[in-house]
This record gives structure tokens, sequence and C-alpha cells, in this order.
């Protein structure tokens, strides 16, 4: 309970430091069919488009909505049938974490 209580109070400080900002998206995982259980996919191109995105600034402002957008919808939904069918899974299976990390490196399949 204390550690809740910690990390709740945390969260407080930073979203009234405005470290974190909480905004609406004009999508989610699954609005595009093909991004269906694609988080693991999702995180990991996120993480990737984050680092490789051009505004550099300190403290790191994040990636405006509407890249976080083209991850979930665009790059992710065209890159989990591929996932899937390279791992003999079925349309919407979920993919694990491991498996989704080796086949975007693996398979090549970043974005450039």
């Amino acid at each position: 309970v204390n550690l809740i209580n910690s990390m709740l109070q945390e969260f407080k400080q930073l979203k009234d430091n405005r470290r974190i900002q909480i905004s609406q998206m004009s999508t989610y995982q699954g609005k595009n069919p093909f991004s269906t259980n694609g988080c693991t996919v999702i995180s990991g191109l996120m993480c990737f488009r984050h680092f490789v995105h051009d505004e550099s600034s300190i403290p790191d402002n994040g990636l405006p909505n509407h890249l976080v957008e083209e991850v979930i919808d665009e790059f992710a939904a065209s890159l989990l049938p591929r996932i899937r069918e390279n791992l003999g899974l079925g349309g919407y299976d979920f993919i694990d974490h491991y498996e989704a990390c080796q086949a975007l490196i693996q398979q090549q399949l970043l974005p450039d």
C-alpha cells in the first residue's frame, strides 16, 4: 500500500510539474484491425520512433500525438501481419514481447 501511495504521489508531482502530460488521441490499438493485440510491437516501435525523432530538446518533450498515431495506425498495422505470418501465428494472435523484439530486429522491419 505504501508503494502504491508513493507512486501515485510521484505521478501527481510529475503531472503538476508538467513532466507528464495526459491528452486524448484520435486512435487506439485495434482501431485499425491490423493493430489488434499488437502492444508488444507498438511499444517497440514507439521507442524506436522516439529515438529517431528529429526534435532533440532537454527536457525531452516526448513524441507529438500525430507521430504516436502514425506508429499505431500505420507502422504497427503494416508490420503485425508479416510478423505473425513469420511466427506462424493467426491474424489477431497475441505476440510475446521477446518474439516481437526479435522479429523487428531479425526481419529488419523497423521503418527508415
